[in-house]
């Protein structure tokens, strides 16, 4: 402690007074005008900020600042516009609230919902339908399917307005929902490509399984199942046929043979000779 105080008496700092405020100067005739401002040009919308009254900004900081305050301005404008348009907004639901009640004596806290009404395209649509529905129904009734043995097998060829109805159709079978085109063809088409068969033995069209004869043609499963049956009892006839003709030869190789006979009665004498003398 004492040393510092030592080296503080030694060196004495110099002492910083504050410099001296600046002299007011008086203009006259002998001396200068002040200097005038610049023209308010380049910058217009600084002047409705109210800053510098227009002129251009001195320094990169100043001019960042009256950007901001630029910035700031228009978007409170905005915010007050859209707090405005709300304001006008729930005045009008109110007053909307405020005449039902009066009117009806309900206390709904909104007005009724709009009702749905169908446009002009959407009836034409529906009355399209409609007709495609009742071409439909004329041409199936037109439609006939060959039965029997000898009947011919027609095809069932649709027209263009049918074609478009039948569509339709499954539209309408589907809910009303719209189904891809590519899915509901891919659908008719699976429909149409099942093969159509006809028993070559009855006739019939439609049964419970197909079957195959024995020269390859399809048969219904009542008819195989009559084959199958005729099949087996063939089958067994021959078997027994088979065995009557076994049982003759076995019958045969049973009896004995005159040899053998001869060897019988032969052993039979011995042993009562051999009873006789004992």
């Amino acid at each position: 402690m004492l040393s510092s105080t030592l080296s503080f008496l030694c060196n004495p700092q110099p002492v910083v007074r504050p410099p001296p405020p600046p002299r007011a100067v008086a203009y006259s005739s002998h001396h200068r005008a002040p200097p005038s401002p610049p023209p308010p040009s380049g910058y217009p919308s600084l002047a409705c900020c109210g800053h510098c009254g227009g002129h251009p900004p001195t320094s990169p900081y100043e001019a960042a600042y009256y950007h901001q305050q630029q910035y700031h301005h228009h978007h409170h404008d905005e915010r007050h516009d859209e707090m405005r348009w709300r304001r006008q907004q729930a005045a009008v639901v109110v007053e909307q609230h405020h005449h039902h009640q009066h009117h009806y004596g309900t206390t709904a806290a909104f007005p009724a919902p709009p009702v749905m009404v169908a446009t002009e395209q959407e009836l034409a649509y529906m009355n399209h339908m409609q007709r495609s529905l009742a071409l439909l129904k004329e041409s199936v009734k037109k439609l006939s399917v060959g039965t029997g043995a000898g009947a011919s097998k027609q095809k069932q060829q649709l027209s263009a307005v049918a074609a478009h109805a039948a569509v339709i159709e499954a539209v309408a079978a589907a809910g009303g929902t719209r189904v891809p085109v590519a899915t509901l063809f891919k659908t008719i088409r699976k429909q149409r490509a099942q093969p159509r068969y006809h028993c070559c033995e009855c006739g019939a069209a439609s049964t419970t399984q197909w079957r195959n004869s024995p020269s390859g043609k399809k048969i219904c499963n009542p008819c195989g199942m009559r084959l199958w049956r005729s099949r087996k009892r063939k089958e067994g006839a021959a078997v027994g046929e088979e065995e009557q003709q076994q049982e003759p030869k076995q019958e045969q190789q049973d009896q004995p043979s005159d040899d053998e006979e001869k060897i019988d009665a032969s052993n039979r004498g011995r042993s009562n000779i051999y009873n006789l003398l004992n």
